[in-house]
Order: C-alpha cells, then sequence, then structure tokens
C-alpha cells in the first residue's frame, strides 16, 4: 500500500486555504442581503446571482487546491449532502430540456451555484472561529440592510443613487422578499439570547456576542414594523399571485400540457419559466382580479412554483431535503440554526422566493451542518477521506486523518471544475448555428443594454441603438433584448417619419432608412420569438410589430393576425389579446371577426368596459344600432367612476340615440346591477397608420414557423448598427 506524509507545509498551506475560505464565505454572507446595482437590468436580482456565482467559483477553485496540498479528497458526510445533490441536478436537467432553455439556464445557474457554496463551505470551514464569523457577516449584512430600509423610511438616504431616494426602498427590491429574509434571523437571534440565558442567568446578558445578538433583533424588528406599517398605509401594495391560482397553476403544468406531457410531469417548465406557465394555464376566474392585466414571474410560494417549473421530481427532491433536515436534528435541545433553517425551509410553502431567499436557504443549511461539524455533537456528521490507494481498492473512504493517498483524485477533481468554470463563464449556451456563450457574455451584455434604457441615453436614439446592438451582439440569446431592440427600431422610424413632415419630398436615402429601421424591428421582434417561442408576450409584440406594418409591408395584415393567433394560443384567457386581435379585423374591416373578438373578450371578462366598446363600435359599423346602443349603455354602467370616460361614450350614446326610435326600451333591457369597473380606459382598436403606405408593398418575412428550425439563411440574428 503506497502511504504519503503530509508535512508540515502542507498543513500551512490548507490553514491558508482555511483563511481565504473563511473570508470567502463571510463576503458572501455580508454582501448577500445588502448588493444591488443600478447598472444592471435587474438591479436587485442579477447583482446577487453574480455574487453567488463568483463566490461558488472561488470556493470551489479554494477546496481543489487544498486537496491538491493534501493529496487526498476530504469531504464531509452529512445527512443533507445527497437530497441537495439531487436537487441542484435535478432543476438544472429540467432547465436544459426545457421548451424556454434559453431563458432557463441562466435561471438555474445561480442556484447550482449556491448549491456548490452549500458543499464548499462544509467541507472547507472547520473551526469555531471560521463558523461564527460567516454567521456575524450574515447577520451584520441584514443589519445594514435593515438600518438602510428604516432610514429610508424617514427620508434618510445613505445611498448616493438617484433610484434608492424613495422612503420604501430596501435592497431586495420588494418588502415580501426582505420579509422572507429577516424572518429566520430574528428567529435565530432571539433564540440564541434566550438558549444562553436558560443556561447561564442573567450574566450571559452581559457578553458581547448575546448583545450583538440582542440589537440585531431589536433592529430587525424595528424593520420588520417598518415594512409592515408601509404596506398597511400604502396604496401601491405588493401583488402576489393568489394561493388557488398558484395551486390550479401547478397541477395543470403537470397534468395538462399535451404537447409535452410526461417531461412536464416530471421536470415542468423548466426552473425560472413560471411566467410561461401563468399566461397558458391561467383561469378566466383570474381576469376577475385588480391584478388581472399583469404576468406574474413566481407562483404564490416557492413550493407551488418549484412543482410548476421542475415538475413532481423538483418538488419531491426539495420536500427530500426537508425530511433529511428534520430526521438531523436528534434529542430535545434546541438550535437557534435549526430554527432559523426550518423556518426558511417552512416559508418557501407560504411567500414567493426571488433568488436571494433561495440563496439564504443554502447558506443557512451550511452554517447548520458546520454548527453540528465544529460542535462534535453528532456522529451524523463526520469527516472522510476519498483517495485512490495502491491496494487494489480504485476508490477507498478512509478516515479523514488517514495519510494515505495520491494526487489523482485531486488532479481529476481540479480539471473538471476548470472545465465546468469554463463553461459556465463562456460556452453555457449555443443555438442557431451562432458561437456559444456564458455568463460573462450574460453579464456584461446585460450591463450594456441597461446603460441603454437611463434616461440620460434614452434622450439620443441613436445611443440607445447603438448600445442595445452592442448588447445583443454580445450575448444573442435573450428574447427580451430582442423585443425591446424592436420597439426602439419603430419608435426611430416613426421619428423619421416624422421629421419629414415638413419637407415637400422625401429623399431616398431617408426612404430606405425607414425601411431598414422597419426590416430591424421585424427582424428583432422574429428573432424574440425564435429564441422563446413559449411566449405569449414575444408573438404579441411581433404581432404588434407586424400591424404598424399594414399598408407597408406585404401581407402584414395576415402575418399579424396569425402573431396574435398564435399568442391567443399560449395564452387563451387573456382578453386584451382577443381587443388587439378584434382591433386588426375592425381595421381590415372585417367586422364579423371583429365582434366574435371583442364578444370573446367580454366573455372572459364581464366587467371589461374596453370590450363592450369596441363591441359597441363593431355592431355600429355593421348596422346593428339597437345591439350597439345596448353595448354602449353597458359600458357607461361601468364607467361610472370615470367622469373622463362617463362623458365619452354619454356623448356617443346621445348620437346613438338620435338615429333609433326605440331608444328608450332598449335602455330598460339593460341590466340595472352592473357595478362600475376600475377598468375604464376606453381605447377604440380602429388602427393607426404611423408610416406611409407604399406602392408595391416591401416585402417582409412572415412569422417564423411553429415547429422546427429557422431556414439556414435567416440564422443571422445579431443587428447591425444602421446609419
Amino acid at each position: 500500500m503506497m502511504v504519503i506524509m503530509i508535512g508540515n507545509e502542507n498543513r500551512s498551506y490548507s490553514s491558508i486555504i482555511s483563511s481565504l475560505a473563511t473570508v470567502a464565505g463571510a463576503l458572501i454572507a455580508l454582501l448577500l442581503p445588502l448588493i444591488f446595482l443600478t447598472n444592471t437590468t435587474e438591479f436587485f436580482t442579477l447583482p446577487k446571482q453574480i455574487l453567488v456565482v463568483a463566490g461558488a467559483f472561488i470556493l470551489l477553485t479554494l477546496y481543489c487546491i487544498k486537496s491538491l496540498a493534501e493529496r487526498k479528497i476530504i469531504f464531509v458526510k452529512n445527512p443533507l449532502n445527497l437530497p441537495v445533490f439531487i436537487f441542484a441536478v435535478v432543476i438544472t436537467v429540467s432547465s436544459y430540456i426545457s421548451p424556454s432553455s434559453l431563458s432557463s439556464v441562466p435561471q438555474v445557474i445561480p442556484v447550482a451555484a449556491a448549491a456548490i457554496i452549500y458543499f464548499a463551505l462544509v467541507n472547507l470551514i472547520s473551526d469555531k472561529q471560521s463558523f461564527r464569523i460567516i454567521l456575524s457577516s450574515l447577520i451584520i449584512g441584514a443589519v445594514i440592510s435593515s438600518v438602510i430600509t428604516v432610514l429610508a423610511s424617514f427620508k434618510i438616504y445613505l445611498l448616493p443613487f438617484e433610484q434608492t431616494r424613495n422612503e420604501f426602498f430596501n435592497t431586495f427590491g420588494s418588502p415580501v422578499q426582505m420579509i422572507g429574509f429577516l424572518t429566520p434571523l430574528i428567529i435565530f437571534t432571539v433564540a440564541s439570547v434566550l438558549l444562553r440565558y436558560r443556561r447561564k442567568g442573567k450574566d450571559v446578558l452581559k457578553k458581547a456576542p448575546n448583545i450583538f445578538y440582542g440589537l440585531s433583533f431589536v433592529v430587525f424588528t424595528i424593520t420588520l414594523v417598518v415594512i409592515f406599517y408601509h404596506i398597511a398605509v400604502s396604496t401601491d401594495k405588493p401583488i402576489l399571485l393568489p394561493f388557488e391560482h398558484g395551486f390550479q397553476l401547478s397541477l395543470a403544468q403537470i397534468s395538462q400540457n399535451e404537447q409535452r406531457l410526461l417531461p412536464s410531469f416530471l421536470f415542468g417548465s423548466g426552473y425560472g419559466t413560471f411566467s410561461t406557465v401563468f399566461t397558458r394555464f391561467h383561469l378566466p376566474s383570474f381576469n376577475n382580479l385588480s391584478s388581472w392585466g399583469l404576468t406574474f414571474s413566481f407562483s404564490s410560494s416557492y413550493a407551488l412554483e418549484l412543482i410548476a417549473t421542475t415538475g413532481i421530481l423538483g418538488f419531491l427532491s426539495f420536500i427530500y431535503i426537508m425530511v433529511k433536515f428534520v430526521r438531523s436534528h436528534s434529542g430535545f435541545a434546541i438550535r437557534p440554526l435549526f430554527l432559523s433553517s426550518a423556518a426558511v425551509l417552512l416559508l418557501t410553502f407560504v411567500i414567493p422566493f426571488s433568488f436571494s431567499l433561495v440563496a439564504l436557504t443554502f447558506l443557512l443549511l451550511a452554517l447548520y451542518i458546520l454548527n453540528l461539524k465544529v460542535g462534535s455533537t453528532t456522529k451524523s456528521v463526520e469527516e472522510v477521506n476519498l483517495s485512490i490507494v495502491a491496494d487494489g481498492n480504485i476508490f477507498k473512504v478512509q478516515d479523514a486523518g488517514s495519510r494515505k493517498g495520491n494526487l489523482i483524485l485531486p488532479v481529476v477533481l481540479t480539471f473538471a471544475s476548470g472545465a465546468v468554470i469554463a463553461y459556465v463563464l463562456f460556452f453555457l449556451l449555443s443555438s442557431n448555428g451562432l458561437s456559444p456563450k456564458g455568463l460573462y457574455h450574460y453579464v456584461v451584455a446585460d450591463m450594456a443594454f441597461a446603460k441603454s434604457l437611463q434616461p440620460q441615453v434614452l434622450i439620443s436614439g441613436d445611443q440607445t441603438y447603438a448600445l442595445q446592438v452592442q448588447a445583443i451582439q454580445t450575448y444573442p440569446y435573450r428574447a427580451d433584448f430582442y423585443r425591446i431592440f424592436s420597439q426602439v427600431n419603430l419608435a426611430l422610424a416613426t421619428n423619421l417619419v416624422n421629421s419629414q413632415k415638413d419637407a415637400p419630398t422625401v429623399t431616398e436615402e431617408v426612404q430606405q432608412a425607414i425601411i431598414q429601421q422597419l426590416q430591424q424591428a421585424i427582424n428583432s421582434s422574429r428573432q424574440a420569438v425564435i429564441f422563446e417561442r413559449e411566449s405569449s408576450l414575444n408573438w404579441r409584440n411581433l404581432g404588434q410589430v407586424y400591424r404598424n406594418l399594414i399598408g407597408v409591408g406585404d401581407n402584414a395584415e395576415q402575418f399579424a393576425i396569425a402573431s396574435y393567433n398564435q399568442a391567443i394560443a399560449l395564452e387563451p384567457n387573456n382578453p386584451a389579446l382577443r381587443i388587439e386581435l378584434g382591433g386588426i379585423y375592425y381595421q381590415l374591416n372585417e367586422l364579423d371577426l371583429a365582434q366574435n373578438q371583442f364578444a370573446t373578450a367580454a366573455g372572459l371578462k364581464p366587467n371589461y368596459a374596453n370590450a363592450y366598446y369596441n363591441l359597441g363600435h363593431s355592431l355600429e359599423s355593421k348596422g346593428d344600432l339597437a345591439q350597439a346602443l345596448q353595448q354602449y349603455l353597458i359600458v357607461k354602467q361601468l364607467v361610472q367612476n370615470d367622469k373622463a370616460n362617463l362623458d365619452i361614450i354619454s356623448a356617443e350614446i346621445d348620437v346613438l340615440q338620435k338615429k333609433i326610435s326605440n331608444a328608450s326600451e332598449i335602455e330598460k333591457k339593460v341590466d340595472e346591477n352592473i357595478q362600475p369597473s376600475d377598468e375604464t380606459n376606453l381605447n377604440l382598436q380602429e388602427g393607426t397608420q404611423p408610416f406611409p403606405e407604399r406602392d408595391p408593398r416591401e416585402e417582409i418575412p412572415g412569422p417564423p414557423p411553429l415547429d422546427g428550425e429557422e431556414e439556414e439563411e435567416e440564422n443571422e440574428t445579431s443587428p447591425t448598427p444602421s446609419s
């Protein structure tokens, strides 16, 4: 048998690595509740994801260096290793096989990185002092975040950014998420103080750690009181998806997706893609809510979201974590970290989780296992040595103190870890023949796109255009980039048209510039659909672009109708889509088809004033004045609380009544119990002509095929700057 001695030099390296791991873990814990960046498109989510991914890479690298220095792989055997690993694997698989993988995979990688942080901390930290430093850093970060929130509520702004000068500001971007983050920490601090007081009496309150925990508890409690007060008095309250709808959507996704029934049942729609589940499966009853016009990206709770997006396997693997966690607690001793970890796990069934809460969950689980490890209170947590030894065994698990081992497994681990890091940073995704791009490109592109949307940049359309081109060329796989870019191109083309209104003639150069912007608008909106075909929002945007080109592009009206029909197939119970499709038919004088769409919209949302308003106009255009008047009278009752719209419809009713002999009898037939609605925007979908008609019309590409790949000549996705 080959025996390898570990000398003092290697022990010194191990000590340095342990110290570096402590610093890295402490920085992650400190910054997680604090970090946000105003130069990203998502101020509060992407920065925290960057932090966790970077922290995971650093800790993984340190673990590889430690294994090389010690010539063996030492890992901590504990009850949560297997369930955390299974959960990370299942959600990653769900993202890669998702129809929306291009948007799902970048969302799952930070969660997998949080799982890596769990494993790395558990295996790299081995002393009480390091454990306490990381735990204290987490509490300090939460305290600083709480102070910023409380002072902001009194209009005392500590941060120099304009976006933070809001009395409702917090570093999580949502009061619900901050409540979720602070709740387990409140439980930990109060449990720590009470437990020590119970053991040692009043003298324990004079010691620094307990004073720290006590003051933290006070700060957290004050912050929660302030947040709950703001929620109570604010008219702009947090909007959450009701549980009955979240439950229904989860069951529908895993049981009613006929196109991929078994994959949906097992793996859901793909981690981070709840918005596509919501649009496809929400019921007409959702339209009765005041939030009916919103698209929810989170379910009612994290557990329900896991069912919808990661399927039954994702949900069961998470339940497995909870079961093993509960069983890890032996005896009747009260452990504050057990209580706080249990609290965050229970919250997964109560509130939606943003990424910060998901990362907190893994961090608390790591601290809980570390507490068991450094406290030596249980035999279920112990270090073992995995190595290759020359006694005929390929793999051999030995006691961690064994000096036997060699470099084979550490080298394999190091090369594998390096390959994973390189893959995630630079080769994560590729599609349609484009080169692979990773999280590095994702972040750089996101910052460029965020800069294009800043107010001072939006003043210059050319600068906005150039920055968005740069962002798309850097990372060409984000459908939202293409969707917004298509609208920018439409706006620039409209500005060119408006600038020529007083010109005696429009030069050929200007005409070509307008056509180029319009073609770019079509190409970008089509590319959004190609990269995220499951999104009704992308198909709706494509339909809007085509509608703007009616009279300019060949077959634009048919392409618009086809795009809206696909949007409706993906979101069949959205009345707004029916209104917009009916508007195209109305614009084309296809009055029967328009009437059908407006009537369907009214059926989906019975208090939708705009549906009845457009239905009335389509009936009036057909000459059915009596039925038109009846719809207008319904509109009048629905807009009673809106004087501007009430005046509009009253004037139209007066005009129509003069044309009808039995108007009074029609008025009696209208249900007097119709209650006024808050949805009172009246917008006649008669269409506009923003661009001059062309004869002959410009040839434009139609909507992408619903299945299959684009033709090879259409694989060019990155826009080029226009003059």
